[in-house]
């Protein structure tokens, strides 16, 4: 296909068909914030959820503040 036939393609797109869709919705649930010795950490996010910040204090020997959320789009 040349670029001239794939913008022919596109122009014949009726407007407003894509741009019509409702865009979805992102919700972000907040979880809860662990916080642990980093020498120590092997930390994994509870099912069903992300981990959406991370703060560090001190050397490897200070805390870890591991902070998550569940996610849903719809």
């Amino acid at each position: 296909m040349t670029a001239a036939t794939a913008l022919t393609a596109l122009t014949m797109i009726p407007p407003g068909s894509a741009a019509a869709a409702a865009a979805p919705s992102v919700q972000v649930r907040q979880g809860y914030t662990a916080t642990v010795r980093e020498s120590d950490s092997y930390f994994w996010c509870p099912e069903d959820e992300v981990m959406i910040g991370r703060a560090h204090s001190g050397d490897e020997n200070g805390r870890t503040a591991y902070q998550y959320a569940r996610v849903t789009v719809g």
